[in-house]
């Protein structure tokens, strides 16, 4: 009988990356190993997720992934036919309206769950603000209660498990950029952020590796029992090497004036130090004061100029008010920069100049053409990513859009 390992939810980010990633270890394993019997279950909220999973996403692969639909993880009676018969479950923290203390409930709430119904083995997608629950009180508040409840059961019940602590996402510079392109694309444009260094990563990153971990235990190929790791991009990226990055990946678009990017190379006014931070902090970025005639619409600049965290109290939430005082006093060292990626998938994490290639990029490159009047919908899909993962209308998983 195939082992089955359990992936909730499915939809988020690095749910839907886990079992793309899950598939591809199916079909195609590693070499020297022989097919895996394993059978992927991927567990959504509604039957819409459903139809699109099964019609946009795992058509190709009817024997390796089963959908199941109707799981809430505010709503526990919902929950066994998420776990029943799995010897693995891949379990993604919630991001619920109701709020963090909500999103801890939901997570626990699926741990329970899954134990009662005999998984063995849970791969967690927590975290690295665990790592500070004083200083960083309100995120860590999300995930810490899950790390602990996992240490308790494996006393109590003999379960194991391995937490995958992720860290600042690429996505997140998508919410500060965004808006302001929107709104401002014919003048030259001023980031207002605080000065941040973060080796920030691609989420779906973190499902690679826990379909790794969850293969592994489902074939009894290698332990991660009680391993913690510390999902991160390949490198340190001060905000303003993002903006840099952001810009000569995406600009000057088709008809820019030549004139209007002279000196880009050597104008380090011209970069950005942006942070992480939802669509409502995009009032943090602005209009530059100063104008220029080399502006011309086809052609944008992007401009940087840092401001202390602490100027940003009541203008962001106070989660994130918490998260980029912590940083802007941390420095380089306050995320993990780890190789846990390419310790336990085999490949390096995904880069930032790779991630702008990607969809993943997509509403950057739409802002800044549609803003411009150079509306682009085609995007370069270097690594295959699909659409599937967009679930900012179901909350049941967005764990991508918070740290």
């Amino acid at each position: 009988m195939a082992a089955v390992v359990s992936v909730i939810t499915a939809t988020s980010n690095s749910g839907s990356a886990c079992v793309e990633e899950l598939l591809r270890l199916i079909h195609n394993p590693k070499h020297g190993e022989q097919k895996h019997a394993v059978q992927v279950r991927a567990c959504v909220r509604s039957e819409k997720q459903k139809r699109d999973l099964l019609q946009h996403g795992y058509q190709q692969s009817p024997s390796a992934v089963t959908v199941t639909a109707g799981v809430d993880a505010l709503a526990p009676n919902t929950l066994p036919p998420a776990f029943e018969g799995a010897s693995v479950a891949v379990i993604v923290t919630p991001m619920t309206p109701q709020g963090f203390d909500k999103d801890a409930q939901a997570t626990a709430n699926m741990v329970n769950a899954a134990v009662t119904a005999g998984v063995k083995h849970i791969v967690y997608v927590g975290s690295w603000t665990v790592h500070q629950p004083a200083r960083l009180s309100l995120l860590a508040a999300r995930f810490a209660p899950t790390e602990q409840l996992l240490h308790k059961l494996a006393d109590d019940v003999g379960i194991t498990w391995t937490s995958l602590r992720s860290g600042y996402f690429f996505n997140n510079f998508v919410h500060v950029l965004g808006p302001a392109l929107k709104q401002h694309a014919t003048t030259p444009i001023t980031v207002r952020f605080p000065a941040i260094t973060v080796p920030a990563c691609d989420p779906r990153d973190i499902g690679r590796v826990a379909a790794h971990v969850a293969m592994d235990h489902a074939t009894s190929r290698q332990d991660h029992h009680a391993r913690c790791y510390d999902i991160s991009g390949p490198e340190l990226l001060p905000m303003r090497e993002v903006v840099r990055r952001v810009e000569a990946a995406v600009l000057p678009l088709p008809g820019a004036s030549d004139a209007s990017h002279a000196g880009d190379a050597s104008d380090a006014s011209h970069a950005g130090d942006d942070a992480d931070q939802p669509s409502s902090t995009a009032s943090a970025t602005t209009p530059a004061t100063t104008a220029t005639t080399e502006t011309t619409r086809g052609a944008l600049r992007l401009a940087y100029e840092p401001v202390p965290a602490a100027a940003l109290k009541g203008v962001v939430p106070e989660y994130l008010h918490q998260l980029l005082v912590y940083l802007e006093e941390e420095g380089e060292h306050a995320v993990p920069l780890s190789r846990d990626v390419e310790t336990v998938t085999g490949q390096p994490p995904v880069s930032l100049d790779t991630w702008l290639r990607t969809r993943a990029a997509a509403p950057l490159h739409d802002a800044l053409h549609s803003a411009t009047g150079h509306v682009e919908q085609k995007h370069n899909n270097d690594d295959a990513q699909t659409d599937t993962n967009n679930n900012d209308d179901d909350n049941d998983g967005v764990d991508d859009d918070v740290l």
